[in-house]
């Protein structure tokens, strides 16, 4: 019974964090049915909802609609508002870099986010900076090239999107395809003689309009939403739905429903509407069963947000660990273990989902890797708690957890989170090998440099005595060991799958060098202990330094812009980068306190 209200707090939180994936009713017109279907975007099939969080992502940095337009609720009514009407006046369009806002004539210091409409005047100057900087080596870009490029990837994706389901500036297309279905029966043969260029009567002058509309929209969809039927395997437009009707007696089933439902919602029929997407969701299910269960789990998943619930959890389960030093209770050090138990199994199941969803092993991209790091660390952290029982693994647990997912929100930034890393790590064998091992072995090493943190805050704050601090350096030390051997064999794998596919075992690029590095300074670590080089003060500020060296090779090579693992570069990383090595260099120096390690 003493332990019992623990057991419902803990509870309680994780209801609390689940509660998000309980499907909410929408209103009247059922955007989450509709966020659920299927569609092929990036060579990926995914749901509706992260085609529209992405874009939304991708265009603004973040997939808020506060200060965009009051009527739209979420992004899937958004991406259907740009598809039915554009959305030209709306701020939309982030520019983060001060001299491309120079020469759009905007104010640096206000960041603003742009209308497509305020860009319009822009558009030679956006097109012919981005032409300019892709004329350059990958290497030799700017911030501002990179700037151009993303801006002018956005505003040619956003043109798409007002063509995907119907041609731009066409009000009630619904019906114009109602009348294209009742037309071409009576007159198919003389449209495939007008397409090979024989004279057909004037009297075709309408059903040609259709099918140039048709064929716009085929060639500037920016995703496929017609599933692949049993007559074919490949995923089709919207125009192209309706095209196969030249050969086939009807057009795609998915094509109409999605011209229906942008009708019903230009027409506010919410009955109309929602018997569409059921309809959608049923034709789906009956052509591609599998992809749309999935589908609708991710759609549900990406409801609930369940990452940035299970990140404010580490972040509790910290102040629980400090408040506990503060205000010694047996009971706070018990339920802050608990909780922290708890986010890492929902952390667990997070990964297990998103695996089951891929198909794929838990590390396809730089998220997932921060994901998966993380998990592993704290994993490591849990088990150290289990047998010290000295708060230290909770509260590093906590702390790792808090910090790797909010790296990886920030990552999540770029995009769809579940699209794959290009060519490299197209393999299924060495993703759940090299790449995993090598990210067991980052957990592991960060791990060793956290828990080297802490003793040294300990210290400070007078509050280690002999014991904690022998048992301190003995976890370093071990977890160190588990951090080489893990690097090392994945550096092995790594150069075996290099002589696979490029031919070499080792080519001293900037990730393969990064890893090295990781190997010797470790190594180093170790044979400085073992040899009596250093002590406890020794240990630790290697350690720490240690922290250094993972983050270079696990981010900053990619900042480089070189190589053959150049991926995920990110602008705005290489300041909280040289932040972290900053305030890991601090450490280091607050390590050699005067009398810190004599007391």
């Amino acid at each position: 019974m003493k332990t019992a209200w623990q057991w419902a707090v803990v509870a309680l939180v994780g209801g609390m964090v689940l509660s998000g994936l309980i499907p909410r009713s929408s209103g009247p017109m059922n955007w989450e049915g509709l966020g659920s279907v299927p569609v092929l975007h990036l060579g990926r099939v995914k749901p509706l909802d992260t085609v529209a969080r992405s874009t939304l992502l991708s265009f603004k940095g973040n997939q808020s609609l506060k200060g965009v337009t009051p009527s739209v609720q979420s992004p899937t009514e958004w991406l259907v508002t740009v598809m039915l009407y554009g959305t030209d006046d709306m701020p939309l369009f982030m520019v983060r870099q001060s001299e491309v806002l120079n020469a759009l004539n905007q104010n640096p210091e206000s960041k603003p986010v742009l209308s497509f409409k305020a860009l319009l005047p822009y558009l030679s100057v956006i097109d012919t900076s981005a032409q300019h900087a892709l004329s350059k080596p990958n290497g030799m870009r700017t911030q501002a090239d990179r700037e151009w490029m993303r801006l002018r990837q956005n505003l040619s994706f956003y043109t798409q999107l007002k063509n995907t389901a119907q041609p731009e500036g066409i009000p009630s297309f619904s019906v114009y395809a109602t009348r294209y279905q009742t037309v071409l029966p009576t007159y198919r043969p003389q449209l495939m003689a007008h397409l090979s260029g024989e004279s057909v009567d004037s009297g075709m002058a309408e059903l040609v309009l259709y099918f140039k509309q048709f064929q716009h929209i085929a060639n500037a969809s920016a995703f496929r939403m017609c599933p692949p039927d049993a007559g074919n395997g490949v995923w089709k437009s919207v125009g192209d739905g309706y095209l196969v009707a030249l050969k086939d007696p009807h057009p795609h089933p998915v094509a109409p429903l999605v011209t229906d439902v942008l009708g019903a919602v230009d027409e506010k029929k919410p009955r109309a509407f929602n018997e569409a997407v059921s309809e959608w969701q049923q034709v789906a299910h009956r052509l591609i069963p599998t992809e749309t269960l999935k589908c609708r789990i991710e759609a549900q998943f990406n409801q609930g947000d369940v990452m940035m619930k299970w990140l404010m959890v580490y972040g509790g389960v910290s102040l629980l660990v400090l408040i506990g030093w503060l205000w010694p209770r047996p009971w706070v050090f018990t339920l802050a273990t608990r909780l922290a138990w708890l986010a890492w199994i929902g952390h667990t199941l997070s990964i297990a989902l998103r695996m089951a969803l891929l198909g794929r092993p838990p590390v396809t991209n730089l998220y997932t890797s921060a994901v998966f790091v993380g998990w592993v660390a704290i994993l490591l952290a849990l088990w150290i708690e289990r047998r010290s029982r000295m708060g230290l693994g909770t509260l590093v647990a906590g702390v790792l957890g808090f910090l790797t997912l909010l790296i990886a929100h920030h990552l999540s930034l770029q995009g769809d989170t579940m699209e794959m890393m290009q060519a490299v790590l197209d393999s299924n064998f060495w993703l759940a090998t090299h790449v995993v091992t090598i990210c067991i072995g980052y957990g592991a090493v960060f791990l060793a440099g956290a828990l080297a943190n802490v003793g040294v805050i300990r210290l400070l704050c007078r509050r280690m005595d002999p014991a904690m601090k022998t048992s301190l350096t003995r976890m370093v030390y071990g977890t160190l060991c588990v951090g080489l051997l893990f690097s090392f064999i994945g550096t092995v794998l790594g150069g075996i799958w290099a002589d696979q596919s490029w031919g070499r075992f080792w080519g001293w690029d900037p990730k393969e060098n990064g890893a090295f590095i990781i190997c010797v300074w470790v190594a180093a670590v170790l044979h400085a202990r073992w040899g009596g080089m250093i002590r406890e003060r020794g240990l630790w500020v290697m350690a720490i330094f240690g922290n250094v060296v993972t983050a270079f090779s696990w981010f900053g090579v990619n900042m480089l812009g070189v190589g053959l693992h150049s991926y995920g570069f990110m602008d705005q990383a290489f300041f909280w980068l040289m932040l972290f090595n900053a305030s890991q260099l601090v450490m280091m120096w607050l390590a050699f306190w005067p009398r810190l390690f004599t007391r």
